[in-house]
């Protein structure tokens, strides 16, 4: 850790940021360096990277993409194109409205 503080980090910087200059250097020619086969191995196999890192990764990521108006444009569409809300007759011919909600697996139907 220390050639790579050398070689990462500027001698008069703090310990902290000298720690992370350096990490961030580590990081960055690691991943530039190195083959994706490498690099996917290299995180499957660390239990900090599966246990820790991945998860909030991975939350951080959904929750923003939840609250964009990419996805709210997506929801949109595919609620009217026919995803989650179909117009179809029934037995009697009948035409209903059915709504499936995928969070709580209910199904809501009523008459047009």
């Amino acid at each position: 850790m220390d050639a790579a503080k050398m070689i990462h980090s500027c001698p008069q910087t703090p310990d902290q940021v000298s720690k992370t200059d350096t990490l961030n250097g580590l990081w960055n020619t690691s991943v530039s360096y190195a083959d994706d086969k490498d690099v996917t191995m290299l995180c499957t196999r660390s239990r900090k990277v599966n246990t820790f890192v991945v998860p909030k990764v991975v939350n951080n990521a959904a929750a923003a993409l939840e609250k964009s108006a990419k996805n709210y444009e997506r929801s949109l569409s595919l609620i009217y194109r026919g995803g989650y809300c179909n117009i179809m007759k029934d037995t009697h011919g009948v035409k209903r409205n059915t709504l499936y909600s995928s969070t709580t697996r209910l199904q809501l139907s009523f008459e047009l």
